[in-house]
């Protein structure tokens, strides 16, 4: 059955506001408030709304140009995002397309413009990485370009989206943990940092709640999520100190992601804590570094070059032919098992 196109009328009625508000809105017209823009942007894209798409200056012609945004404080995590943009770089270079790569300043004022690669129709599409603010996707949308994100908070946007298990990683952690004989169980990560963190500690803390329902045993499960304020790293230094000299540490601790796992380990290693001996530590994202720790830290890997290559065939698919159907692209994760997890006899 052939689904019945969007109208503006039908975006209008669904706000409560009149068509031309809706047309002006959508147009990006001077005289509107970046609220209404980002709401009437927003109930187009739930209701599939088909923009018009993005006229490059000679016609129809196609760039073979694509657009990659990043937040500008991730530009220099070659580790993980690096790993990703090699990958979109290598499949996009590999189909005839170079990549125009731009980091975004997500403290900005709202409304802060577009790249000119877009606003200018230098690209055919784009690939947006991780945590761009919400405005700045929809305006993206909202110039008819298609789109494809990556590990991004908004699950709600009718758009395509690659990311991994997290919620399955999370829960794998916890398992892993008391197959090993842990009982104290910790997270540590501020949930407010990012989606992603979240279903990680919902996870996790379903792991232990099933295992409790299970067996009628206790596990004591304690969250740290302070706010983000130590070198980018997405806990506060404070929080991991308390965690660590807290009466009752937990004796196996799953951090939100690698670098929170790094900077505790420092920390254990300054208090005179062993690892994993006197507590256990897991990460999340597998980066190169793990290997190259004084004890091998165990993590999970996300299959980072793989989510920049599924982004990039979604995209390329997406420019050749567009159906209005959204997708998204789930990775199962694994456990990457190295020295940091103590088995308890």
């Amino acid at each position: 059955m052939k689904l019945k196109k969007v109208t503006m009328e039908d975006i209008a009625a669904e706000l409560g506001i009149s068509k031309s508000l809706v047309s002006k809105a959508l147009s990006g017209s001077h005289g509107i408030s970046e609220d209404t823009k980002d709401k009437v942007r927003a109930a187009a894209i739930r209701l599939g709304y088909r923009f018009k798409k993005g006229v490059p200056q000679e016609a129809t012609d196609k760039t073979g140009n694509v657009a990659v945004l990043l937040p500008r404080e991730d530009v220099g995590d070659f580790d993980y995002w690096g790993v990703i943009l090699k990958s979109i770089e290598v499949e996009m270079s590999r189909n005839g397309y170079s990549v125009m790569f731009s980091g975004i300043d997500t403290q900005a004022e709202k409304g802060a413009s577009l790249p000119l690669s877009i606003t200018e129709h230098k690209v055919d599409g784009v690939i947006i990485l991780g945590r761009i603010p919400r405005p700045i996707i929809l305006s993206v949308i909202a110039a008819g370009l298609p789109i494809v994100l990556i590990d991004s908070d908004y699950h709600d946007l009718n758009v395509d989206l690659v990311y991994a298990d997290n919620y399955g990683g999370g829960f794998e952690a916890a398992r892993h943990m008391i197959k090993n004989g842990h009982r104290n169980l910790g997270f540590i990560g501020n949930l407010d940092y990012s989606w992603t963190f979240r279903e990680r500690y919902r996870g996790f803390a379903a792991a232990v709640d099933q295992y409790r329902s299970e067996t009628g045993d206790e596990i004591k499960l304690s969250v740290f999520s302070g706010d983000v304020d130590f070198n980018h790293v997405p806990v506060s230094y404070g929080e991991i100190m308390k965690c660590l000299e807290a009466d009752q540490r937990p004796d196996a601790l799953f951090c939100a992601n690698d670098p929170i796992a790094f900077v505790v380990m420092q920390a254990m290693d300054q208090l005179g804590i062993a690892c994993p001996d006197e507590m256990s530590i897991m990460g999340f994202d597998n980066v190169s570094k793990c290997e190259m720790s004084v004890t091998p830290l165990t993590s999970i890997e996300p299959h980072k070059s793989l989510m920049g290559e599924r982004a990039s065939q979604m995209l390329l698919r997406r420019m050749e032919y567009d159906n209005g159907v959204s997708e998204k692209q789930q990775l199962v994760v694994k456990i990457v098992e190295r020295k940091t997890i103590n088995k308890v006899e």
